[in-house]
């Protein structure tokens, strides 16, 4: 056994250990608020999403019950609008329906981040908190899979999806979709 072993490095040779590159067209090192350009994908609202919003946006300066709560609060609440046209506890019956039938209308974002991995042909990981949408955003990305001959993996799968032997490449899960809550430190994405 090596029980008591030490193994001493004074020098990182390349052949001993990994390497690690920057992703190209990123920088490396600390990522900065002057990076934001380059690294956030800027998109309007239009269609349903843009309506709801603007009604939303409406409400909050003109109810009393909602004019009372902090504006950080006010804000949080609104930006929900920004990924779908619907409060995420209300994405049923007819408001699926309509999300499903037309998502850049309904959901522009999601749209084009399903557009995005449709087209991409690597593994990916898309991440989503419960009120962002994340129900809707893997009934859509699975949706997408089925035409485009891809799979969509949860955190029940994780294993499945980092395995090596079997997903180098994502030949059974192309696309990881986790929610925030259950994806936190110590999780790893291969």
């Amino acid at each position: 056994n090596d029980e008591g072993f030490v193994s001493s490095f004074h020098a990182r040779g390349s052949e001993d250990f990994p390497r690690e590159v920057p992703v190209a067209g990123i920088p490396d090192g600390v990522i900065h608020e002057g990076m934001a350009d380059d690294l956030v994908r800027r998109h309007s609202l239009h269609g349903e999403a843009l309506k709801r919003y603007i009604m939303k946006e409406v409400e909050f300066q003109i109810i009393p019950r909602l004019l009372r709560l902090p504006q950080e609060k006010r804000v949080a609440r609104l930006a929900n609008y920004c990924n779908m046209h619907v409060h995420y506890g209300a994405y049923y019956g007819v408001n699926r329906a309509g999300l499903l039938s037309d998502v850049k209308g309904h959901s522009p974002k999601m749209h084009s981040v399903v557009k995005a991995v449709a087209k991409s042909e690597e593994k990916c990981v898309v991440m989503l908190s419960r009120e962002m949408g994340f129900r809707t955003m893997l009934e859509v990305l699975r949706r997408t899979g089925k035409q485009a001959g891809f799979r969509v993996a949860t955190m029940e799968e994780l294993g499945d999806f980092n395995d090596a032997k079997r997903n180098l490449r994502g030949e059974r899960f192309r696309v990881m979709c986790a929610e925030t809550s259950q994806a936190g430190e110590g999780i790893q994405f291969r």
